[in-house]
């Protein structure tokens, strides 16, 4: 009799998961990634928080244009440079605060200032940006800056609407 026989052995080729090698390798390139990118995120959350305080800003002249033609009475927002503060007023028909309230940029982050170089100017009174019964305003701008010197400027025309600039710097 003659028969052949023909053993095969299949070696087992398939791998079931990664070599520490691999994993020590793929973290290490995660850690390089993240060390070149943590200064550049840095620099995105200061000017991200310049431009959610800039907005605060622009909300409460729309808002404060509203309560001045809702009340039918003066509004103004009086700014403080040297406090970083800005405070809404509602005046009676002598021009004396009946109600207000006192906000800050710095609210959204201590280092958001109204900028003491380019203090804020509105017609007439510059610090005071008054608002009218008919929505009218002294127009003027109002500028805003962070620690990384990044602005924004807040403008508003004398019909009540507002812009805002952003020069962010990296």
């Amino acid at each position: 009799m003659n028969s052949t026989f023909s053993l095969k052995h299949k070696a087992n080729t398939a791998t079931q998961g990664f070599s520490l090698i691999e994993m020590v390798m793929v973290i290490a390139i995660i850690a390089i990634m993240c060390a070149v990118a943590i200064p550049f995120f840095g620099g995105f959350i200061e000017n991200r928080d310049l431009k959610t305080a800039a907005g605060v800003v622009a909300s409460d002249f729309y808002q404060t244009k509203q309560n001045a033609i809702a009340s039918n009475s003066l509004w103004t927002i009086t700014f403080n440079v040297a406090g970083n503060s800005y405070t809404i007023a509602q005046l009676d028909s002598n021009g004396i605060p009946v109600s207000q309230s006192t906000n800050s940029p710095g609210s959204i982050k201590s280092t958001i200032l109204i900028d003491p170089a380019s203090p804020p100017n509105f017609m007439g009174t510059p610090l005071v940006v008054t608002f009218s019964p008919r929505g009218t305003v002294n127009s003027g701008s109002l500028q805003l800056v962070n620690s990384r010197t990044s602005t924004a400027t807040v403008t508003i025309s004398i019909t009540g609407r507002t812009y805002v600039n952003y020069t962010a710097l990296k």
